[in-house]
């Protein structure tokens, strides 16, 4: 278990200065804006879309997705490949969501999923963090808490 934490804290990759908010993202709505989703359930929609992608090993189409700063502190797709790879073996695949939020954290968007998987004993913290243009500006995933 330790080589899991210790191993993920060294993948961690978050933009510099980045705090997550602690209260949940809200949007007003006008008339102009119905034909959109608010902000919140837009960057909902991207977070489950990344996660999803990420579990099934979809590395490319996340990579292509990530700002210019995420792919230098990242390295390379190969890179990212490989992180996923070892998220799998440790962790294994995810048994229930267990908590799912937005928060915003001007100018990012913000999605945080609390998990349970098959080879863990204790929830896992997945965190997709999205710039104006809803590229990946950071991702985490660690033991929750």
């Amino acid at each position: 278990m330790k080589t899991f934490i210790t191993s993920l804290m060294l993948s961690v990759v978050a933009i510099s200065g980045c705090k997550t908010a602690s209260s949940e993202a809200t949007a007003t709505t006008t008339s102009k804006e119905i034909a959109s989703p608010p902000p919140s359930t837009a960057v909902m929609d991207r977070g489950r879309e990344l996660t999803a992608l990420f579990y099934k090993g979809e590395t490319g189409q996340i990579w292509s997705r990530m700002t210019p700063e995420m792919q230098n502190m990242l390295g390379s797709e190969e890179k990212l490949a490989a992180f996923r790879q070892q998220v799998d073996g440790q962790l294994g695949a995810e048994t229930k969501v267990i908590d799912e939020k937005t928060t915003a954290s001007a100018p990012y968007q913000i999605y945080l999923r609390t998990a349970s998987f098959s080879k863990f004993g204790k929830p896992v913290a997945i965190q997709w963090t999205l710039d104006a243009n809803g590229q990946v500006a950071g991702f985490f995933v660690k033991p929750a808490g």
